[in-house]
């Protein structure tokens, strides 16, 4: 099928028009993730209070790696523990709060979650005797 250049004209600019209504409505139903990827991420409330707690949590572990003698550690080690349970209390209320709403939300939660497990274990492995690690 040969066509003519009026008929393969008008069919280029039919096919034009049509594409850049279909882009116009593709981009009509995509307004707020437009909007959302141009914005940084915003801090969950309770995040602020669980950075707070990794900030102790690397306080301590600082404090408990410049401790230069058994009983420095030992007299550490009560206030240590008391930190731990507090972090997995924090760790098992965000758990059981309701999940955030955004996708972004729930991952910087587990990521901080994770951050935390983390540092924990650190801490625990820290404590271990030298011949164990």
């Amino acid at each position: 099928m040969v066509l003519s250049r009026p008929a393969a004209l008008a069919c280029g600019l039919i096919l034009f028009a049509v594409s850049a209504a279909a882009q116009e409505d593709h981009q009509a139903h995509h307004p707020a993730s437009a909007a959302s990827a141009a914005q940084p991420a915003q801090r969950i409330p309770s995040t602020v209070g669980m950075a707070e707690q990794m900030q102790s949590m690397h306080a301590m572990h600082d404090r408990l790696l410049a401790a230069k003698t058994p009983q420095e550690r030992q007299a550490l080690m009560a206030e240590h523990m008391k930190l731990m349970q507090s972090s997995m209390s924090m760790m098992q209320g965000l758990r059981s709060n309701r999940p955030p709403a955004s996708p972004e939300a729930r991952q910087q939660m587990m990521e901080m979650r994770m951050d935390m497990r983390q540092s924990m274990m650190q801490m625990m492995m820290d404590r271990m005797p030298e011949a164990s690690k």
